[in-house]
C-alpha cells in the first residue's frame, strides 16, 4: 500500500528490530535471570499430544536453525541490492527478482527447513511438524486473506472515504484520523487487516481532497 520495496523495508526495519533485540536480551539477563524458581508459573494441563518428542542429539545446530530464517531475508535483500546497483536489462536482474520475491523467498526457507529438520529426525516426524503447522496457520492465513479482501471491498465501494469524510468533519487532528478510523473498524468487524486497509483508503482519500 505504501509503495515501499520490500528488501529496503527490511533493512530500515532491522535498525529497529536490533535495538528491540537487544532490550529484551538485556530484560531477560539482568531481570528475568535474578528471579528464583517460584517467580515463573507454569500452565498445567497442556494436551501435549501433537508435539514432537525431541531429545538434544535431535535439535538442529544453530546455523541449521537460523539459516531457514535468514534465506528469506536474505533473498529479498539480495532482490533490492541488485535493482540499485545493476541495469534494468541485466540478466541477473532477471533471476534476482525471482528468487527475491517474497512468496518465491519464503517457499525457499520453508523447503531448506524441512530438508535440515528432515535429516534430524526423519520423513514421519517432518510431516507430523508440517500438519500440526498447517492446522494452526491455514485459520489465520484464510481469516487474513478474507480481512484483506473484505477491506479491498469497503476501499472500492466508497464506505472508507465516508468514513474519512465523517470523522474528519468532527474536528479530529489529521494525524489521528487514522488510528480513529482503524479503532472503529476493529471494534465492529474485529480484523486488524481490514481495519488498516480502510484507515490507509479513507486517509489517502481525505488528504487528496485537501490538497
Amino acid at each position: 500500500m505504501l509503495g515501499i520495496d520490500i528488501g529496503r523495508a527490511i533493512l530500515y526495519g532491522s535498525f529497529a528490530a536490533i535495538l528491540m533485540t537487544a532490550g529484551g536480551w538485556l530484560f531477560a539477563e539482568l531481570y528475568l535471570r535474578s528471579k528464583p524458581d517460584s517467580f515463573y508459573t507454569y500452565q498445567d494441563g497442556v494436551d501435549t499430544n501433537d508435539s514432537v518428542d525431541l531429545n538434544d542429539t535431535d535439535l538442529p545446530a544453530m546455523f541449521a536453525a537460523i539459516m531457514p530464517l535468514l534465506l528469506p531475508i536474505l533473498l529479498i535483500i539480495s532482490n533490492t541490492t541488485a535493482k540499485m546497483i545493476l541495469p534494468k536489462e541485466s540478466p541477473v536482474l532477471a533471476i534476482t527478482s525471482f528468487i527475491g520475491d517474497a512468496n518465491i523467498a519464503l517457499i525457499c526457507g520453508t523447503v531448506l527447513a524441512i530438508i535440515l529438520l528432515g535429516k534430524r529426525i526423519g520423513k514421519k516426524q517432518v510431516l507430523h511438524v508440517m500438519d500440526s503447522s498447517l492446522k494452526d496457520a491455514g485459520t489465520i492465513i484464510f481469516i487474513t486473506a478474507a480481512g484483506g479482501a473484505l477491506g479491498e471491498i469497503l476501499k472500492v465501494s466508497g464506505a472508507g472515504a465516508s468514513l474519512a469524510n465523517m470523522v474528519a468533519n468532527l474536528g479530529i487532528p489529521f494525524i489521528l484520523i487514522p488510528f480513529f478510523i482503524a479503532a472503529v473498524f476493529t471494534v465492529v468487524q474485529g480484523s486488524g487487516t481490514v481495519a488498516v486497509v480502510t484507515a490507509y483508503a479513507g486517509s489517502t482519500y481525505r488528504r487528496s481532497i485537501g490538497n
